[in-house]
């Protein structure tokens, strides 16, 4: 048995970071001896001999030795590996890629063998946006996605999780970017096939596309799962747009929530992003003029998007350049406060009509006695 350090932990320590999983490759080894000399082991999945310890990851290999493995890589700057002396082994270009911060496939064939490394490419650049992009990765994810053949191949749920680490990365924008460059949004990502080419809006307020919009507010909000999430789905509704209405967009919050579902059921995406990325695309537009709504209406806006109300208020900042968000907590805090009288409970619909009546009265008195005082 020969147990390899591989891929991301040896790449972050020569990028000065400190992996937070490990993940091994196995060599010479069958189940049943890896399990008898880690029995703690918990193996996951059905096709490979994946398991886990903890949270390090051991691959049981089929292949004869460490550079075959390596030769199977996505990256060069992941095919990397320590031996459990240190002694390292790595694709010729590798260490080279890594110091000139190049991202380079080791060969065409292993995306053909598995087309969501278009996607983990595509990744890589939002959580390393110093590397360049090399020739022969654009050529090769540009090659790949013209299989269409070959799609079928990839779970909805890796490319939902390829998606998900983007948004958590350094310059989320980047996964966009790359896709639109290779030409990547067929198929999984198809209603953002004509984006770059749809006008964001009228100008002065946008000099861009949509899709150069949206991936300058998903950078700008990197650091916030949440919140470069519902920037990525806050204007999806202006691709149904008819181009004689170019570069209006009426009625696109609407709209958008038919592609925010489409989305995250195609690629399984949890409820909870369903959820967020339908408040982006039905309130942005509202929100964006906080402080001209009435009560009843922010107390209505305020209900609907309380769970996520900070990563939405910091969308509608990086958006409009304008700064409710503290204004809006304050508002949802004497929203809070009103309780419906004990006389008006029990009468169904009409017990909320009140209760909404009493929230805007509050918040209006409120607002009022602000307005004296400053």
């Amino acid at each position: 048995m020969k147990i390899y350090l591989v891929g991301g932990s040896v790449r972050d320590y020569f990028l000065g970071k400190i992996p937070k999983d490990l993940d091994f490759v196995v060599l010479d080894c069958k189940e049943e001896e890896f399990l008898k000399k880690f029995p703690q082991a918990k193996k996951v999945g059905k096709v490979k001999s994946v398991f886990y310890i903890g949270r390090d990851e051991y691959t049981l290999s089929s292949y004869e030795n460490i550079e075959q493995d390596l030769e199977h890589r996505d990256l060069t700057i992941n095919s990397l590996a320590k031996q459990e002396d240190g002694k390292l082994i790595a694709h010729p270009l590798a260490l080279n890629d890594l110091e000139k911060k190049i991202l380079r496939p080791v060969k065409r064939q292993n995306f053909l063998d598995d087309p969501l490394r278009v996607f983990r490419a595509a990744r890589f650049w939002a959580e390393l946006p110093e590397f360049i992009l090399s020739e022969e990765l654009v050529e090769t994810c540009r090659y790949v996605v013209q299989q269409k053949d070959i799609w079928e191949k990839i779970s909805p749920e890796r490319i939902g999780q390829e998606l998900c680490k983007a948004l958590k990365s350094k310059r989320p924008g980047n996964f966009l970017a790359f896709l639109e460059n290779v030409r990547g949004f067929e198929f999984w990502f198809e209603e953002l096939k004509q984006a770059s080419q749809i006008p964001a809006g009228p100008r002065p307020y946008h000099k861009s596309s949509v899709l150069g919009h949206t991936i300058r507010l998903m950078n700008e909000l990197a650091g916030d799962f949440w919140a470069v999430w519902m920037a990525f789905c806050h204007d999806l509704g202006k691709i149904f747009t008819s181009p004689d209405l170019y570069p209006h967009h009426y009625g696109h919050e609407q709209k958008g929530i038919k592609v925010v579902l489409a989305l995250t059921k195609r690629l399984k995406l949890s409820h909870k992003m369903a959820l967020a990325g339908k408040l982006a695309s039905l309130y942005h537009m509202q929100a964006g003029n906080y402080n001209d709504l009435r009560p009843g209406t922010k107390v209505r806006l305020l209900k609907n998007i309380e769970y996520f109300l900070d990563p939405f208020f910091k969308l509608i900042f990086a958006d409009s350049k304008k700064d409710y968000l503290a204004q809006a907590k304050k508002d949802l805090e004497i929203i809070k406060q009103v309780k419906l009288p004990t006389k008006f409970q029990g009468l169904g619909p009409k017990s909320g009509e009140i209760l909404l009546s009493l929230q805007g009265s509050a918040l209006k008195n409120a607002n009022k006695n602000c307005a004296k005082t400053s």
